[in-house]
């Protein structure tokens, strides 16, 4: 599999799409990306919260 950088507003749109209620599938139907890339993007949120 191909290493893809992704970047920071992506990870907010995602991190913003979770809490406000929706589910891994429609996060990741919207940013157009795998439900598993956003399922650990999520997994990752307290060291990308930090960060913000």
């Amino acid at each position: 599999m191909a290493f893809r950088e992704v970047s920071v507003i992506e990870v907010r749109e995602v991190l913003r799409a979770w809490l406000a209620g929706a589910g891994l599938r429609k996060v990741a139907g919207k940013r157009q990306a795998r439900a598993r890339k956003a399922l650990s993007l999520l997994r990752h949120r307290s060291t990308v919260l930090r960060s913000l």
